[in-house]
């Protein structure tokens, strides 16, 4: 797609939105690996959200400007405010597809094109969840992913990872209920947004991220939530490649994360209301799709934003 006629002063077709804080290496990793997209860069922009940084990720951005339409935002450091960078950058994106991707995924070299084909497909309105190869929160592989990632040579560097089996988390639950989303009972749970796209529409109507989400985890869920509610469809591809660079994770994370995310769960279960999200405040991620298909099995009609009959919900799975 590097030889598509394009006119000039074009709106982008897919704006590329990236949070970060204080990691400007890994940040230049990710951009990088926009500018080596099998799609022109003239079709592109990258919005970088900067929570606060302390470190040089101002000066890290600014050769930027000159290669791509670029935009750069910083707000004041007053904690994790991930959820308003990424507001901020959709209501400054000028495309109508927007890519989220975290400092740190490195984006294979046809990503966005697949982004970009993969929307055009669809006849409603739908968010794409990209496969992200060392994606795990315990860096249960960085020693391996630190050896063998290539930033310069994203495509050679999944390569080896898949024959590695170095895989995304979630591969284990594609295993189990399948790459089609469309027969999970709970695809939202999965939709993590270090690599996804929905169209900035769908964003809007879903009232964006909620920004009360002060702390890791939670703000990607809950806004899934709301697209789900808004019939938007949910799609894995594996065509959609990147590989997330490890890094390591702030002190006491691991130590108050799961008393902070149940506080979580109860906010969004209070704010949606479904039997999915009832179940999950005692479900583990990995374990809500199976007990809602079992329950499915039973005939228990279940609730999903919408008044649904056992019948129609039936013919959706």
């Amino acid at each position: 797609m590097k030889n598509l006629n394009i006119q000039k002063n074009a709106p982008p077709l897919a704006s590329i939105i990236i949070p970060t804080y204080n990691r400007s290496r890994l940040l230049k990793y990710t951009i990088d690996s926009i500018l080596e997209q099998s799609i022109d860069s003239r079709f592109l922009q990258i919005i970088v959200v900067d929570d606060g940084s302390s470190d040089d990720t101002k000066e890290v951005v600014k050769p930027y400007f000159s290669k791509v339409n670029f935009k750069y935002f910083y707000q004041e450091d007053k904690g994790y405010r991930v959820s308003k960078a990424r507001n901020t950058g959709i209501l400054n994106a000028d495309a109508p597809l927007c890519i989220f991707a975290d400092a740190s995924v490195i984006l294979g070299k046809h990503a966005v094109e697949e982004h970009l084909k993969i929307h055009g497909s669809c006849t409603g309105p739908c968010a794409v969840i990209g496969y992200v190869y060392g994606f795990d929160d315990y860096n249960r592989d960085s020693s391996k992913l630190l050896e063998l990632v290539d930033v310069k040579n994203p495509d050679k560097s999944i390569s080896e990872l898949k024959k590695l089996g170095i895989c995304d988390s979630r591969e284990p639950l594609y295993q189990k209920y399948g790459d089609d989303l469309s027969k999970w009972p709970a695809p939202w749970v999965i939709f993590w947004t270090c690599h996804v796209s929905v169209p900035k529409a769908a964003l809007i109507q879903a009232n964006l991220f909620d920004e009360a989400y002060t702390s890791w985890g939670g703000e990607d869920t809950d806004l899934a939530l709301a697209l789900e509610k808004n019939n938007v469809r949910f799609v894995m591809s594996r065509s959609v490649e990147s590989i997330h660079y490890p890094h390591g994770k702030n002190p006491g994370f691991y130590e108050s994360f799961d008393d902070v995310f149940m506080k979580k769960k109860r906010r969004m279960d209070a704010k949606y209301h479904t039997t999915a999200t009832k179940l999950w405040l005692t479900t583990a991620c990995e374990d809500l799709n199976e007990k809602l298909l079992k329950m499915e099995s039973s005939n228990i009609c279940l609730n999903r934003g919408d008044a649904y009959e056992v019948q129609h919900y039936h013919s959706i799975l």
